[in-house]
């Protein structure tokens, strides 16, 4: 072989060597990573969002208030103005119109007034004391003296041109606090949606959190409730075991003339599928992601592949998630061991059955929100894990 086409060879093994090494640091990066925004964290979060919100909450009610107390009360003002006088400061066409004519009209009477030489002055505080009190207690019509009439009317055309004046105040002030007020309204429903969306966060948070507590008790208790069941396991295997061995003739069917070395040899495992571990053993990016410890390796397979039994054995439980909850396999060996294949998609396999190593029991699955996947996933994944006389242990340590 030409030296060049071994050094290219090697060339490109190193860098096929060094694109898997990059590949595996930029996946416990990703992992590091997962871990700042677990279930957890998501929780505190939300938790610290939905208090700061609550206090925007209650600045944005008291404003709003504030806002609906003053439109209120001018309100209230310019009902008065229309019992009392019949204005109304809401009709802005007519009450410009209004102020203009009365603007003319007590124009025309004062230059009316000057044409024949009557005075205006109040000829002093008592005299306008008295006046006042008089036109309280009299009708323009009643009053016979020219000068008190003409300033009766006078004052009576100046009331109703300041009475004007002032509705037309109060329905630019009113216009003026209603967008106020519907802006502190938009303002207070914007936060309080947030908050209520924050609040969803953290009911959400606590729901998977909790779903993944339950789950994982009730793994546990299944593997627990096995450990009984192993001995009879252990007995129905190597039963079958010594039935295979005196179909073929290597053990003799006489009870006292047996041999069973081999069949009591150290149990032996192969991979359930072929793929990078992404996550370890107890890893801890994923216990500070879902809370719960990590018991066995996750195996990162496209969604569907075949997943085969790790060794000979019976299935004690299939259990299926159905499209929102966790589904998985579990299988008693001998010599006290069993195995879990989890987030499975779907089975071939059922409770009670005997499966050899190598048969396939399901379909892996994992991508969130498909069917069996649950809620401690983040990708198309097997999870698998190992169990020593009810202790897990790595599975990479059995694994060949």
């Amino acid at each position: 072989m030409p030296l060049f086409s071994v050094e290219l060879r090697a060339s490109l093994m190193e860098k096929h060597q060094a694109a898997e090494e990059l590949d595996i640091v930029l996946k416990e990066a990703e992992s590091v990573q997962h871990a700042g925004s677990g279930l957890f964290y998501e929780k505190s979060r939300a938790e610290k969002q939905m208090q700061e919100l609550g206090e925007q909450v209650e600045a944005a009610q008291f404003r709003k208030t504030q806002a609906r107390r003053k439109l209120v009360l001018v309100h209230r003002h310019i009902q008065e103005l229309n019992d009392v006088y019949g204005i109304d400061a809401t009709n802005t066409g007519a009450l410009i119109a209004s102020i203009e004519q009365e603007e003319e009209n007590v124009s025309a009477f004062l230059r009316y007034v000057a044409r024949r030489q009557f005075t205006l002055a109040m000829g002093g505080s008592d005299f306008g004391v008295t006046l006042a009190q008089h036109l309280l207690s009299t009708s323009l019509g009643e009053i016979t003296d020219s000068r008190v009439h003409s300033r009766a009317v006078t004052y009576a055309r100046l009331r109703v041109f300041k009475t004007a004046l002032l509705a037309k105040q109060l329905g630019d002030e009113a216009r003026l606090l209603e967008g106020e007020y519907q802006q502190e309204l938009k303002h207070y429903e914007e936060v309080w949606q947030q908050y209520l969306e924050a609040k969803q966060g953290v009911s959400s948070a606590q729901a998977r959190i909790a779903e993944v507590q339950r789950i994982t008790a009730e793994v546990d208790a299944q593997i627990l409730s096995l450990q009984r069941e192993l001995a009879r396991i252990d007995a129905q295997l190597i039963a079958r075991l010594e039935r295979e061995l005196i179909e073929k003739g290597l053990m003799s069917p006489q009870p006292g003339e047996r041999s069973d070395g081999r069949i009591r040899s150290k149990q032996t495992f192969q991979w359930p599928v072929n793929g990078r571990v992404s996550a370890g053993f107890f890893n801890a990016a994923y216990q500070a992601f879902f809370g719960v410890a990590h018991k066995g390796v996750d195996i990162v397979v496209p969604h569907g592949t075949r997943v085969s039994a790790a060794a000979d054995g019976v299935v004690y439980l299939a259990r299926d998630g159905g499209q929102f909850g966790y589904s998985y396999i579990l299988i008693g060996h001998r010599n006290g061991y069993a195995t879990l294949y989890g987030h499975l998609s779907s089975f071939t396999v059922s409770s009670g059955q005997e499966v050899a190593k190598g048969t396939v029991i399901g379909y892996s699955g994992g991508t969130p929100g498909t069917h069996g996947a649950g809620p401690m996933t983040t990708g198309a994944h097997l999870h698998f894990e190992v169990i020593k006389n009810g202790a897990h242990v790595d599975p990479l340590t059995v694994l060949p």
